[in-house]
């Protein structure tokens, strides 16, 4: 195969701390022999451990005047075959980088993007647009309008590290990421009731700066951005459209995750077998999903099941099938017709005898 130079246009806003993402493919996809090179877009910050970057854009006027005739220069400099945007808020600068190289664009949003980014990803410069499962690609396809083969299922890919075994002290620790206030009440509910029928329970929960602990009394509060997979087991309440990729994370280090059902999570999470699906805002429901991943055994045949689930989500699979969409692109072939993630995860798991699991090494 030859190698590409593929140009990564970050929003380091939407850039999460999980493995799965950005923290995995960009380091394959250099083991694999391609070049990679980013241009970020948000404030000094983590730009995902990706060299060299070739520009950052920290607000419209530098950018518009300034940081994008550096960054196209740049660009055309390094030679990239290939402009990949990663966020809603890198899809304009990423048009006008693809656009001053004449490369080809792939696009993914994130999430099943706003209006404004709707009318952009329907621009000629992008022959592909990304998204994380099916329900996302049905929602886009009608909401956007965007050819169907122009929208491809491509989810977060995960190069695991299974994270030592926590030392149990007989009590269980709930990991949950808490965007509402609503979810807030729910889960501070279910984790009373645990403890009033005498459960020993614990939760760390991460908080995004719109939210305060006020209500959350008793509970580890850590930072919105926080990886969460050291916890038992994780709680996903939340219904927004994003591409859930800390819920791969915690399914790839082997948690049960109990979520709601609806958006992206019923393709993520196996009902009674990787974890539990409830309805939104059903107390009770969390309560007794919480209690029975509070026995040992139950746990520990979810956190098995939570690994062979992952296994779709290895970055050799999702990595191969974002090359075909790559390669299809620049190719000016359709990227509905590049080797889909689907298939790949068909023919692959079928082969494969190893989740590609492996012990993490102790710093």
């Amino acid at each position: 195969m030859i190698p590409l130079r593929i140009l990564h246009v970050v929003d380091l806003g939407a850039a999460a701390p999980d493995r799965a993402g950005l923290r995995s493919l960009l380091p394959w996809l250099e083991a694999q022999g391609h070049a990679i090179a980013t241009v970020a877009i948000g404030p000094q910050g983590d730009t995902a451990g990706c060299e060299p970057c070739l520009g950052r854009r920290t607000g419209w006027w530098p950018w518009w005047w300034h940081g994008r005739r550096e960054a196209i220069a740049a660009a055309g400099t390094w030679g990239a075959d290939l402009v990949h945007a990663h966020g809603e808020n890198a899809v304009q600068p990423a048009i006008e980088l693809a656009r001053g190289i004449a490369a080809q664009l792939v696009a993914d949003p994130g999430s099943l993007a706003e209006a404004a980014t709707q009318r952009l990803l329907r621009d000629p410069q992008i022959a592909a647009v990304l998204v994380p499962g099916e329900a996302h690609r049905s929602t886009l396809l009608a909401d956007a309008r965007l050819p169907r083969d122009r929208v491809v299922v491509v989810p977060a890919g995960i190069d695991g590290l299974v994270p030592p075994p926590r030392q149990v002290d007989g009590g269980l620790v709930v990991g949950a990421r808490l965007r509402r206030r609503d979810d807030v009440r729910v889960l501070v509910a279910a984790i009373a009731s645990l403890r009033a029928s005498g459960l020993a329970v614990s939760a760390v929960v991460s908080l995004p700066p719109s939210l305060d602990g006020d209500d959350l009394d008793g509970m580890h509060i850590v930072a919105a951005d926080a990886v969460l997979a050291a916890c038992d087991v994780l709680v996903e309440l939340c219904l927004a459209d994003l591409p859930m990729r800390h819920v791969v994370d915690a399914l790839a280090a082997g948690r049960p995750v109990v979520a709601v059902a609806g958006g992206l999570l019923p393709e993520l999470v196996q009902d009674g077998r990787s974890g539990t699906l409830i309805q939104p805002g059903d107390v009770q429901a969390l309560v007794g999903a919480l209690r029975q991943l509070a026995s040992c055994d139950q746990r520990s045949s979810q956190a098995s099941c939570a690994l062979q689930s992952a296994r779709r989500h290895d970055i050799a699979i999702v990595g191969d099938a974002l090359l075909g969409v790559y390669r299809a692109a620049i190719g000016g072939t359709s990227a509905g017709g590049a080797t889909t993630w689907k298939r790949l995860t068909t023919e692959r798991l079928r082969r494969r005898t190893s989740n590609r699991q492996r012990p993490q090494v102790p710093s």
